[in-house]
């Protein structure tokens, strides 16, 4: 559906994107990771076409962008930038129009219970919080029901319940065949709804794909956490299991021992330490490599 090659973007001599490669397919929940200024929204202004590329190129369905391709785009634009001095109501009506979409009140209280944001008509957007502004971004990039949705850190700064319900809403957007590029910095959020993820680190793409086989490509380490009673002093203790084998990375938090190691050393591990004398294992457990181990 979107494939990007070697795309460079600058501002003056700083290089901010360099040579990027890509590619979103049709109905794709496609996440975009990295640090703060890493090129997160400079790539989804790229590819919503408000900017231009330096240098490479940005496809649909093998064709240049075009006007016909942005009126496929529901963008959420930056909540900063609505117009303080409008309602919600008419800056949703007016956004429709652009879009060449005639809204009913109705629809546009669809559009806003659809973002959990319940809010008086007369209320002027420069009197909404900051996650208000954040649904009522949201809100506007639905209008006229988008084939691909762009979202720019659409949960951050929500409450915990909107927050949930967004979710709930984005999955159920790309259940009915909706293509969605997401930015986001919690990587639990990017796990569980998308299928795909980049992650943009100066400038380039250091990891990319889809998000089950990248994980499935790390399980070759877990981390064991074992909670344990002991007579052997904290400095005791360390020097016995330092050198435990296959481990590598070992750290005890008061009366717990959490070991990333090798799943074919389990076993082993566990048999050493019950070798030592003054030592009980009271509880086990496993987790498996996540998304934020596998990126940091």
């Amino acid at each position: 559906m979107l494939t990007i090659e070697r795309l460079t973007k600058k501002f003056g001599s700083h290089v901010v994107l360099n040579e990027i490669d890509m590619s979103i397919e049709k109905n794709d929940f496609y996440g975009l990771v990295g640090k703060n200024g890493a090129g997160k929204t400079t790539l989804i202004n790229l590819i919503a076409g408000i900017n231009q590329p330096d240098e490479g190129k940005i496809l649909f369905n093998h064709q240049p962008l075009s006007s016909e391709y942005k009126d496929l785009i529901g963008l959420m634009p930056d909540s900063e930038g609505l117009p303080k001095n409008s309602n919600g109501y008419d800056f949703l009506n007016y956004m429709g129009k652009l879009k060449k979409v005639n809204l009913s009140q109705s629809e546009i209280k669809q559009l806003l219970n659809n973002v959990c944001l319940d809010v008086s008509k007369h209320l002027s957007i420069k009197k909404y919080s900051f996650g208000m502004k954040k649904k009522l971004a949201i809100a506007q990039a639905l209008i006229g029901e988008p084939q691909i949705i762009i979202l720019d850190e659409p949960t951050s700064g929500v409450d915990p319940e909107s927050a949930i319900h967004l979710r709930r809403l984005f999955t159920d957007l790309h259940n009915a065949g909706k293509t969605i590029l997401l930015t986001s910095h919690n990587l639990e959020e990017v796990e569980k709804m998308c299928n795909k993820l980049s992650f943009i680190e100066n400038g380039h793409l250091s990891v990319s794909g889809e998000i089950a086989t990248l994980i499935k490509n790390n399980q070759s380490s877990i981390q064991l956490i074992i909670t344990f009673e002991t007579a052997y002093t904290h400095d005791e203790l360390l020097g016995k299991t330092k050198n435990l084998p296959f481990t590598f990375d070992l750290e005890y938090r008061n009366n717990r021992m959490i070991i990333d190691c090798s799943t074919l050393a389990i076993n082993q591990i566990l048999s050493l330490l019950l070798q030592l004398e003054d030592f009980k294992i009271v509880e086990l457990a496993t987790e498996k490599n996540n998304l934020e181990q596998i990126l940091f």
